[in-house]
């Protein structure tokens, strides 16, 4: 079972489609049965771990620098990136051996039969998969931290940069168990047998091979959202970060499946029994063992396309490929060596026009600096695609700044441009300290809260603007000429704003007139006698408050706090006083219309009432404010009006309520002549009792609901 790789990137650009590799073989002998080797960053060695010899064989190009001996079958390696440690699963030994350099500094114990392991760079934990213990060691450093329980066959570890998380592929079982740090957070069914495991950096979604059910099962976060039909016994699933494609290696099928995403686009034919494939960022070439030819199929990574295949040694495992030099290591398990795939390389020069001899510059490529000074820098690359980044000295600005350029079979040559650049000065006045202002000089716009703005120009005729928010800039704007040299400083004066305000109108009701009162708006406090208090302020979002003088209390708004906000226009605000305790003034409700002895009834929010004695008219006691009052309907009549507000303010007040006959009522005469004499008299005592007992009835009052901001109180019934 081959394990699984992320795929590096290789800048920006467009990969160069390579002719059949030129590529020169160096067989290394290492130990018995060599497997999955890893490259330390921290030193550039190559460690291959020999199962069948139990030693470790250490490279640096074609020279082994070091046979170093561990537990019993070594077969996987990883490099702890951080540490420059490298972990190897001894798989025979039940056990973890731990180099730094070409020595072992601790053999661990873990569980039964480890697996590949995974590197966690976000704790520097080490995880391994125990296949028959069914349990996963997490270690840091050489230490044992925990053991957690997995399924049946735990076999490959996953780390997913996204979310911190290990993904540990249980191949008996048919799951992935999902790890957070040194707990289990969950556990996934996937098809049958899943051998490895790829992260998509594009989605986040995890693609895990399913090599006896001839699938691919892709999750998303800790669910499978598709399952993919792939070639034949899938062994191996990697990323590639530049293309943003999925490729998955079809043992049986002898083919690489190609996805975008979750469709399958494409498919690579390869050699007899593919089982691996190494990525070289530099080139954008995917390089696939083949065991059952003998040879490595190299294939583009955008376009599919086979470039061609190397010989190399028998039964070729892995590949793993050393960044620095572009170098690939192949192991091959059955002639015990390591084929060094040396590529072809070709001069790249970058020339420079506008620097002086001395001064120097650089460019960034594939990760590494190239420094000097004098017209022309070069270095050698292989056949690929580069991203570059130019840089030079302070005071200059080159041109392009960054670009990419392709190597296929020949040399290259890449012009720059360095043009002296001479400082602009702005320095403002004007402006309360720490206030942002901002500078604009063709497309560019520099702000900055300190009292100068440099710029650095080359030479040349510029536009510029000025501006800071609320303030008026002079000069607003103009030109400056550089030629050669500095150009004077540029003073830019800057003067408030006048604000447009609107008024807000603040009335009060309840007070006695000539009272003084006062009323709080945002920072503002102003007194007043009028019933009309004025502020004016410009657009915005204000609090305000009211007082009024001793024995007064605001009623609205309430608790005496609001808030309100201007926008473009004035606004009034009533303001409600009660005494404390509230002065009481008379509400009289007059009727007219009614027949004699009616009754009738009016109800008022929050006060007392009284009928008169000719029962002409209903008086309430009020205190200062606006009060809403209801009529209840008499059989016969409509009320006009049935409902309505007062405004109480320092002395009484009279309402009239008029009452007219509805289209069903008789007058009182018509309605005497229209019943017969003798009727009259047999019923006159019931009529006279009913008159009665509606002279012994209070006039009831219904209770209209108390107005928005006031609280109802009790209503007295009327004597």
């Amino acid at each position: 079972m081959a394990p699984a790789v992320i795929l590096g990137a290789d800048g920006s650009g467009t990969r160069a489609s390579t002719s059949s590799p030129a590529t020169t073989v160096v067989g290394i002998p290492v130990g018995i049965a060599p497997y999955l080797s890893a490259w330390d960053p921290a030193n550039a060695y190559v460690y291959v771990p020999n199962s069948g010899s139990a030693t470790v064989s250490v490279l640096s190009g074609s020279t082994a620098v070091a046979t170093v001996p561990v537990a019993a079958g070594p077969t996987y390696a990883v490099s702890d990136d951080r540490t420059g440690e490298v972990y190897v699963a001894d798989v025979a030994a039940d056990a973890v051996s731990v180099l730094d350099g070409t020595t072992v500094v601790a053999t661990v114990s873990v569980g039964s039969s480890p697996g590949e392991p995974a590197y966690d760079p976000a704790d520097g934990d080490v995880y391994v998969p125990n296949s028959g213990s069914g349990n996963v060691s997490v270690l840091a450093g050489s230490v044992l931290v925990k053991t957690l329980a997995a399924q049946k066959g735990p076999s490959f570890a996953l780390y997913d940069p996204s979310t911190w998380e290990i993904y540990v592929l249980n191949a008996v079982s048919g799951s992935v168990t999902i790890l957070n740090g040194t707990s289990v957070i969950g556990t996934v069914g996937v098809g049958s047998g899943p051998s490895a495991a790829a992260f998509d950096a594009e989605d986040g979604d995890v693609y895990v091979a399913n090599t006896a059910s001839n699938n691919l099962s892709v999750l998303h976060g800790r669910s499978v959202a598709k399952t993919l039909t792939v070639g034949s016994d899938p062994i191996w699933v990697a990323y590639d970060n530049y293309s943003e494609r999925i490729f998955v290696v079809n043992e049986n099928s002898n083919t690489v499946s190609v996805l975008n995403g979750t469709a399958v686009v494409g498919r690579i034919v390869a050699g007899s029994s593919p089982n691996f494939v190494a990525y070289d960022s530099r080139d954008g070439n995917l390089y696939i063992p083949n065991q059952g030819t003998d040879t490595v199929s190299v294939a583009n990574g955008s376009d599919d396309a086979l470039q061609g295949t190397i010989a190399v040694g028998d039964v070729p495992q892995t590949a793993v490929v050393d960044p620095a030099s572009a170098d690939i290591y192949v192991t091959d398990a059955d002639s015990d060596e390591v084929s060094l795939l040396v590529l072809p390389t070709y001069p790249v020069r970058f020339q420079e026009t506008g620097l002086a001899g001395s001064i120097p510059w650089n460019v960034s490529i594939a990760g590494e600096r190239v420094v000097g000074s004098g017209p022309v820098l070069s270095v050698d690359l292989t056949n690929g695609s580069y991203g570059f980044a130019l840089g030079g000295p302070s005071g200059y600005a080159g041109s392009p700044a960054t670009g990419a350029f392709p190597v296929d079979g020949a040399g290259v040559m890449i012009s720059f441009e360095f043009t002296e650049l001479f400082p602009v000065t702005f320095r403002e006045s004007g402006l309360p300290s720490g206030s942002n202002w901002t500078v604009t000089i063709g497309p560019s716009s520099t702000t900055s809260d300190e009292s100068s703005i440099v710029l650095p120009e080359a030479n040349g005729s510029y536009s510029f603007t000025t501006n800071a928010s609320g303030f008026l800039p002079t000069p607003s704007g103009g030109t400056i000429g550089i030629s050669g040299a500095a150009p004077p400083v540029e003073t830019v004066s800057f003067t408030p704003i006048p604000l447009t305000t609107y008024p807000v109108v603040f009335e009060e009701h309840g007070l006695p007139l000539g009272s003084t009162w006062s009323v709080m708006l945002g920072l503002t406090a102003t007194r007043g006698n009028a019933t009309n208090i004025t502020i004016p302020v410009a657009n915005g979002s204000y609090g305000y408050s009211a007082s009024g003088p001793a024995g007064y209390v605001v009623s609205t708004p309430l608790p005496g706090y609001a808030e309100i906000v201007v926008n473009g226009s004035g606004l009034t605000i009533v303001v409600d006083f009660f005494g404390n305790p509230p002065a009481v003034y008379p509400v009289t409700f007059v009727e007219d219309g009614l027949p004699d002895g009616a009754n009738w009834s009016v109800s008022l929010s929050d006060a007392n009432g009284t009928v008169g004695t000719d029962g002409l008219s209903i008086v309430y006691s009020a205190p200062n404010g606006t009060w809403g009052y209801g009529v209840t309907e008499v059989p016969g009549f409509s009320p006009n009006p049935d409902a309505g507000t007062v405004w109480v303010h320092g002395f009484g007040v009279t309402v009239t309520i008029d009452f007219t006959p509805t289209a069903i009522h008789a007058t009182k005469a018509e309605g005497i002549a229209s019943i017969p004499l003798g009727v009259w008299l047999a019923t006159g005592g019931a009529v006279v009792a009913v008159a009665l007992l509606l002279g012994s009835v209070a006039v009831g009052r219904r209770r209209p609901p108390p107005r928005a901001g006031v609280e109802a109180g009790p209503v007295e019934p009327a004597s």
